[in-house]
């Protein structure tokens, strides 16, 4: 069996209605399947996601204002769906977030390498 592209579409349409809202956090552990939120997320910087489509992929861009959790070294980044279910977390080498720094979070799901 095959999925056509038309059902990664499909598919792709589907799984990116569901990313609605992001969050970042200061924790550090490995990720796992079987986290329900963010080890130390800091709530403030919960907000609406931008989505940008690629063929069978897509992309989540999470803003954090200058004015949003100031302080905090930022190294872990939830995407969530309405209800802020998480939906993955990623960890990534800490940003301190100072006064004037504004951070994007950009993360890409892919359907198919090919």
């Amino acid at each position: 069996m095959a999925i056509v592209n038309q059902g990664l579409t499909i598919f792709r349409d589907a799984c990116k209605a569901e990313c609605v809202n992001g969050e970042a956090g200061t924790g550090t552990g490995t990720p796992s399947s079987t986290q329900t939120g963010l080890e130390a997320g800091v709530s403030a910087t919960n907000a609406a996601l931008s989505i940008t489509n690629g063929t069978y992929a897509w992309q989540t861009s999470h803003f954090v204002a200058s004015t949003t959790g100031t302080g905090n070294t930022f190294a872990e980044w939830s995407v969530e769906d309405a209800s802020n279910t998480m939906i993955s977390r990623a960890v990534t080498a800490g940003v301190t977030h100072g006064e004037t720094d504004e951070i994007t979070k950009v993360t890409t799901f892919n359907l198919v390498d090919r």
